[in-house]
């Protein structure tokens, strides 16, 4: 239950957030706190563009699917660019140092990158994530192909050396909060609406569009 100090008397939004987009060439990044896990479909709108939708029966605890939790993306029936029932994505999303910018930024991770990530730490004994033991990641992204999905981002295994986090890096990451809490989940209601919205669209001026997206052009290249 929510006191009523707390109340709201409507949807939370996630706090504003800024994306790293991975660069050409070798990108240097350090995790600090948790890595959110998710799935998500890409569903065109009225206006031609596709817009992340979360699949809310994908359970972010767990990391398991659960067919008997709503899907409001799934009950539209809807289609891909082939004709083929539209399916959901890979998304894992986590808060990053962009050595580049020195700022807090938010990750979506390529799954193969955080695949890789996890087996030379594993091998290293190094959680990347630990302010004083975790290390620095280094990723090479290469375009091969000319088609926006053709990318890859090789993990330099050498990276994984530990490095404490300076004082002023800590100060970055002091007041860091939750991805949960900068991701709240919508309802199967709240994303309903959301849908009807993009799909149908909408009269008035949307004065998020321009935040999401810039969000959905910094994670749409990192699908499987």
């Amino acid at each position: 239950m929510v006191s009523f100090d707390d109340l709201q008397g409507e949807a939370k939004k996630g706090a504003k957030v800024t994306y790293m987009k991975l660069q050409d060439g070798v990108n240097t990044f350090r995790i600090v706190g948790d890595i959110l896990p998710g799935y998500f479909y890409w569903v065109k709108g009225a206006d031609g563009k596709d817009r992340s939708f979360e699949c809310l029966q994908f359970d972010r605890q767990t990391e398991k699917f659960n067919s008997s939790l709503p899907d409001p993306v799934k009950e539209l029936n809807l289609t891909d660019g082939n004709g083929k029932e539209l399916r959901c994505g890979w998304g894992y999303r986590c808060q990053v140092i962009n050595e580049l910018t020195g700022n807090v930024e938010v990750l979506t991770l390529k799954k193969g990158m955080l695949q890789d990530i996890i087996k030379f730490a594993k091998k290293q004994g190094v959680n990347p994530t630990d302010y004083e033991k975790g290390c620095w990641l280094k990723v090479e992204r290469i375009k091969d192909g000319p088609k926006v999905y053709n990318v890859k981002y090789d993990v330099d295994p050498f990276s994984f050396q530990s490095e404490p986090l300076t004082d002023k890096q800590r100060e970055l990451v002091a007041e860091l909060k939750p991805m949960a809490e900068l991701f709240p989940r919508e309802t199967a209601e709240e994303q309903r609406e959301r849908l009807k919205v993009h799909i149908y669209g909408k009269p008035e001026e949307d004065t998020s569009k321009a935040e999401d997206e810039s969000a959905d052009e910094a994670v749409s290249e990192l699908e499987d």
